[in-house]
């Protein structure tokens, strides 16, 4: 996790130094799903695998089966989710729109929640009372 957190931050890194570069500066502000490309890079690929994997290194979060499936579905939801929007990045700069984009991203969504449920049932059913 904190390896790909560190991917993450590595692209964003790249593509923020990149967009110093005038001409990709307007292509990169010029259309909208680069923008949100960015962000969810940053917010998903960084923001979030981040604490996940320090809280798993730190053993807060144990490490089972249960817990293992909803990292791999998170990660394959992150990963989704930046495929389609590139997708969409390289058919607004033809300005052409990509059907069921909208219907794409929800379930995207769907399956980011059931990675996150996974992990967050399994950490939450298990607690310690005293």
């Amino acid at each position: 996790m904190l390896t790909l957190s560190a991917i993450a931050f590595t692209i964003k890194l790249l593509l923020q130094a990149g967009s110093t570069i005038p001409s990709l500066s307007t292509i990169a502000f010029g259309f909208r799903p680069i923008v949100i490309g960015y962000l969810h890079l940053v917010l998903l690929g960084v923001m979030s695998l981040f604490p996940v994997g320090n809280c798993l290194y730190t053993r807060f979060i144990p490490v089972n089966k249960t817990v293992k499936t909803g990292l791999v579905i998170f990660c394959t939801g992150i990963i989704i989710n930046e495929v389609l929007l590139m997708i969409q990045v390289g058919s607004a700069m033809d300005y052409i729109s990509v059907p069921h984009a909208d219907i794409a991203s929800f379930v995207v969504a769907c399956i980011l929640f059931t990675g996150i449920a996974c992990i967050n049932g399994y950490t939450t059913t298990k607690q310690v009372h005293h």
